[in-house]
């Protein structure tokens, strides 16, 4: 379920499916604010996957470091591939690694996909 649909459900009804593994992929204010929400609903654990360095989202300074505090983890540089998915629900996501070259109209250096092969055959989660 994207982020944005699962945090409007929650807001609305007080509940919202939750498992045991949370993956959220993005570094804005929603992004953080799921990976919190999850964690507070009773997920294990809940990493936040992010294609550039956690200095650069764009998520609130101490909404990122209270998500730390409260044991989110932050995977930097890295984007997803494919979503594996078994009996109807995600079993794994692969990810390539990325890398930061020339800076973007927004000022931030842009990320690419590390071309080593060996670098991009990651699965993870």
């Amino acid at each position: 379920m994207r982020r944005r649909e699962w945090l409007h459900e929650y807001n609305t009804s007080g509940k919202a499916p939750i498992q045991k593994r949370v993956a959220v992929i993005g570094g804005g204010n929603s992004a953080v604010d799921a990976a919190r929400t999850a964690l507070r609903l009773g997920a294990e654990s809940v990493s936040i996957f992010y294609r550039r360095m956690r200095r650069e989202m764009p998520a609130q300074r101490d909404e990122i470091k209270a998500a730390l505090d409260e044991g989110i983890a932050i995977v930097e540089l890295v984007a997803p591939q494919r979503i594996k998915m078994k009996n109807g629900k995600v079993s794994g996501i692969s990810i390539v690694q990325m890398k930061l070259e020339d800076f973007d109209r927004s000022g931030r250096k842009q990320p690419v996909v590390i071309e080593d092969q060996s670098a991009r055959k990651k699965s993870i989660w």
